[in-house]
């Protein structure tokens, strides 16, 4: 078994806990009494890109030999982050349904989160460089697990 040495790594983490989170931020929107088209349509797109997300990130199994998964890395950085950047820029659109909730302040809330996502993913997604690939999903994931702490951590 080796070490995983490639930037693509703490991509596969980012990928589960976003899904997680994103998840678990749903549970704010129980409350709307009344959904209209352009708010189930931004969630469903939410979703979708999530999805995207979760297509990207693993290659498919050869029918013979090895993944190169340093290459597929390499290969698929723009096709992940732009994905995740559609995501990132969908939430914050998706985030206009907190303001049908008791709790409208949720809106800032998520906001002043998922905001600063934008730079580590545009970072990945414009830089070729080995580090800056490195450092840029190390604060996303850092970014999401702050984010999953301070939102989800106690359901109510």
């Amino acid at each position: 078994m080796t070490a995983c040495v490639f930037p693509g790594c703490s991509r596969w983490a980012n990928t589960i806990l976003l899904v997680f989170a994103d998840w678990l931020s749903l549970w704010d929107l129980r409350s709307i009494k009344s959904w209209d088209l352009a708010s189930v349509t931004i969630q469903l797109l939410v979703a979708i890109s999530v999805f995207l997300i979760c297509a990207l990130v693993g290659p498919k199994a050869p029918d013979e030999g090895e993944i190169d998964l340093e290459d597929f890395f390499w290969r698929q950085r723009p096709y992940f982050y732009g994905a995740l950047l559609a995501t990132v820029i969908l939430s914050l659109i998706a985030n206009l349904d907190f303001l049908k909730t008791p709790n409208v302040a949720l809106f800032v809330r998520q906001n002043l989160t998922v905001l600063p996502m934008l730079i580590p993913t545009v970072l990945a997604l414009v830089s070729r460089t080995r580090w800056v690939q490195w450092a840029a999903d190390l604060c996303f994931l850092a970014i999401t697990i702050g984010y999953t702490v301070e939102f989800c951590s106690t359901l109510s």
